[in-house]
């Protein structure tokens, strides 16, 4: 989703059959691979677990979204296991949400209202599309990769496809200014050093060759640094300050530098309405590879949803249309859940354990973060705690970020050149710094055999995907009054394409999260100091006294990608098997990450920052083989 190329130094597309170029196979928070996890056991078992509990145990899942169907599906694969699903909704699959559209003989053409670009590093999220045989293509036109047009006040600026920066000496500065942040922050990843390592890339890139505990160590010692820097640092803050280290830029930012990397920045859509953001959030994303050669899926994320519903479709409970509102602990080691059902009726039912997979926006209206009180007498009046005060504390802390998105589909993909009167392809990818921000000319067709994209039958054009105020200017707009707003901003960047699209529109969507029934909100992005309060949440599924446990992307390291739900769904899988009595795999979650690994709430470093300070352990002195060559470290 980047608007300037990925920086050099995190880049990895042009780098990732070299020897020396590193890609993460784990997140940095975890260090813990799930692919390898569930691979290992479904080989080995079939489930997560060795053995299911020796009685018939009851399990709820709330929420059928990302995290709620990997739950769901770990869980139907244990003997002695029941798993009831309950959706508020009426379809599964949370923000995992594609709208069909029949195009004849040819694909269906998509809307993708939540999830629709798909980072190769999101492994467990691959995993689980291997294992039902989709497959992504790389042709998600982000800005860059596929010939490109902005807006900038007022100003029309060319970006040719495949060039790193569009053209203009502004955005090419402020390009590789932020390349030079990143790589002075994180390393490079596409040509880490192993044999002087001072930054996380080097250091992981050796603990990922060579995996023992003096070298995980270091890459926690480097991880640790940079939490410690930036916990409670914006992101605004964190690049105007770095902006200003002559040693790292070529000249001093200024304010319309940062007004420039706001509006268009290096995520689509723009960073503007990202500043409060924690800047720890910023370089996660980037650490985790999650910018790196996004990929779509021509069927679909419904093509997904369907595959876990047809998994387990002879195995779990789906209870669509039924809205959780209220969970209680009761006094045997049992727990009860009020529902309201299509209709009006209410209903009452007791399992032994249950997993809440939603936003924490729905999980405070379950009243999860109210306890009962005691009276006069020290009699407690009410249910007693479901949660623990750190988790209860991160539900009501940790900030959503709200998106809005508006979908067409034209009569004929008229951006390329055989379907438009010029002879010459159109911009398929706008980006500007007006109400709609970006846009993205999708194609859900495969090519053709010669490897031409085939540009028979509807288009798809993304109009506008914004998020934070950017979405909130839109909320009081009717679908008819955006479209012709962002018309007046296309028309001024090229008048062929806005007549076009006026004249060939045909089915539209709008979705804004943030009003959206049920979700509240599109995806966390924690403000700064939040990430003691993300720990919590995360972590609250090793709390194994209690049986309620919480997944979804709100509570994981990775908000907003379905690489951060989908690891949630697979802790409470095996923290839930493992509260009612199954014998978890070895080497699970519940047991190799460490709650303790990194200190989220130390004080942010005040004197000048090294980030080489006290990351490297004593290492001696040792070799990797990586392809059949033995590189010294």
């Amino acid at each position: 989703m980047s608007f300037f190329s990925i920086p050099h130094g995190v880049y990895r597309t042009h780098d990732k059959n070299s020897d020396s170029a590193f890609t993460p196979e784990t997140m940095i928070d975890m260090l813990f691979d799930y692919k390898d996890f569930l691979n290992t056991n479904d080989n080995k078992s079939g489930s997560i677990a060795s053995q299911g509990p020796n009685t018939v145990k009851k399990i709820a899942i709330v929420g059928a979204g990302a995290a709620g169907l990997v739950a769901a599906y770990e869980l139907s694969k244990i003997d002695n296991i029941e798993v009831t699903l309950y959706e508020a909704g009426d379809r599964l699959g949370g923000r995992m949400d594609s709208t069909e559209i029949p195009d004849g003989t040819l694909n269906n053409k998509i809307f993708e209202m939540g999830c629709m670009r798909f980072p190769p590093t999101s492994h467990t999220l691959y995993h689980y599309l291997d294992k039902f045989k989709l497959k992504p293509v790389a042709n998600f036109p982000d800005p860059g990769v596929v010939k490109t047009e902005l807006l900038y006040e007022n100003q029309v600026i060319e970006w040719p496809a495949g060039d790193k920066t569009p053209n203009n000496p502004d955005f090419k500065r402020i390009g590789s200014d932020f390349s030079n942040m990143l790589t002075f922050i994180l390393g490079s990843a596409s040509q880490p050093n192993i044999k002087i390592p001072s930054k996380l890339f080097d250091f992981w890139a050796i603990y990922q060759t060579s995996p023992n505990q003096s070298n995980k160590q270091a890459v926690v010692n480097a991880w640790q640094l940079i939490i410690n820097q930036y916990n409670s640092t914006t992101y605004f803050d964190a690049v105007y300050e770095l902006g200003q280290n002559t040693a790292i830029v070529k000249q001093p930012w200024t304010q319309e530098d940062m007004n420039k990397f706001g509006a268009l920045g290096v995520g689509s859509g723009g960073f503007g309405p990202l500043y409060s953001v924690n800047f720890v959030e910023i370089l996660r994303l980037f650490a985790n590879g999650w910018e790196d050669n996004q990929e779509l899926l021509l069927s679909g994320i419904i093509s997904l949803v369907d595959a876990f519903s047809n998994a387990i479709a002879d195995k779990v409970k789906v209870r669509l249309k039924s809205k959780v509102t209220q969970v209680d602990k009761l006094d045997h080691d049992q727990y009860s859940m009020e529902i309201n059902v299509a209709g009006g009726a209410r209903c009452t039912e007791q399992y032994d354990s249950i997993i809440i997979a939603t936003t924490t926006r729905a999980m405070e209206y379950m009243g999860l973060t109210v306890d009962g009180v005691k009276n006069s007498n020290g009699i407690l009046q009410g249910p007693p705690a479901i949660l623990q005060q750190e988790p209860k504390e991160a539900i009501r802390n940790l900030h959503l970020m709200n998106s809005s998105k508006y979908f067409v589909t034209t009569s004929s993909k008229f951006w390329y050149a055989a379907n438009n009167r010029t002879g010459v392809d159109l911009p398929f990818n706008i980006q500007t710094d007006e109400l709609m921000r970006g846009l993205y000319c999708l194609n859900y067709d495969e090519n053709l055999a010669n490897g031409e994209p085939n540009t028979a039958g509807k288009g798809v054009i993304l109009i506008s995907y914004v998020w934070g105020d950017d979405s909130t200017k839109l909320l009081a707009l009717s679908e008819q009054e955006r479209f012709q707003q962002f018309l007046l901003a296309i028309r001024a960047i090229n008048p062929i394409f806005a007549e076009l699209l006026e004249q060939q529109v045909e089915q539209t969507q709008t979705i804004d999260w943030e009003n959206t029934s049920n979700f509240y909100g599109a995806f966390k992005l924690n403000y700064p100091g939040q990430e003691q309060d993300n720990h919590a949440a995360f972590f609250q599924y090793q709390a194994q006294e209690q049986g309620v446990f919480l997944a979804g992307d709100s509570v994981s390291w990775a908000g907003g990608w379905l690489e951060g739900a989908m690891p949630t769904g697979v802790n409470a899988a095996c923290a839930a098997a493992a509260y009612v009595g199954a014998n978890i795999a070895v080497n699970s979650p519940l047991t190799d990450i460490a709650a303790d690994m990194y200190k989220y709430d130390n004080p942010p470093i005040t004197e000048s920052f090294s980030l080489t300070q006290n990351i490297m352990p004593k290492l001696k002195s040792h070799s990797i083989r990586k392809k059949d060559k033995v590189l010294e470290i």
